[in-house]
């Protein structure tokens, strides 16, 4: 490695003096996994050979705690088309990934509730309808009330109106 900003070195907290002239893939922010050394060690070939690389890898901070980050590799050549430097840099996308599992697990929750009703929701907002962000229940039996007749116990379906702008059973 030939240079390192400062904001590597602050977000592991080490000095240029322990990272500069030594293999990238010695440096602290792949100290953690012996797999993420192992590919980074096949990126940065691929990358010599002309390659840019992209991944999502995982940084110790200084605090200890794995942050997620999106890693790059840029080959820079020159005019004749020869690499002769790879630009690293990562952005910090920790909370980006913590928020989307969050959603995902919102998302996961939302459906086993829609997939409880006692009737689809297209059956209320109306045929063929969704609500934006779900997917039509798996349910497909219609919401129906028990009544009596000669024959003995039927299931009658309820219809909805819309009487003053709400919805009723009828």
């Amino acid at each position: 490695m030939n240079d390192v900003n400062e904001s590597a070195l602050a977000f592991s907290g080490v000095n240029k003096t322990d990272v500069v002239n030594k293999p990238f893939w010695e440096g602290p922010w792949w100290a953690h996994s012996a797999d993420l050394r192992s590919r980074l060690r096949e990126f940065v070939k691929r990358a010599a050979q002309g390659e840019f690389i992209r991944d999502e890898v995982t940084h110790p901070a200084r605090d200890g705690s794995l942050h997620n980050i999106d890693f790059t590799l840029t080959p820079l050549k020159n005019d004749a088309g020869e690499v002769t430097l790879l630009i690293a840099e990562g952005r910090d996308i920790t909370d980006f990934t913590r928020t989307k599992e969050v959603l995902k697990e919102a998302e996961r929750r939302a459906t086993q509730i829609i997939d409880l009703l006692p009737t689809p929701l297209s059956s209320l907002i109306g045929k063929g309808a969704s609500l934006p962000g779900t997917r039509p229940s798996r349910s497909s039996r219609a919401l129906r009330r028990p009544t009596s007749s000669a024959r003995g116990t039927t299931n009658t379906p309820f219809r909805f109106t819309e009487p003053e702008g709400r919805f009723s059973l009828t």
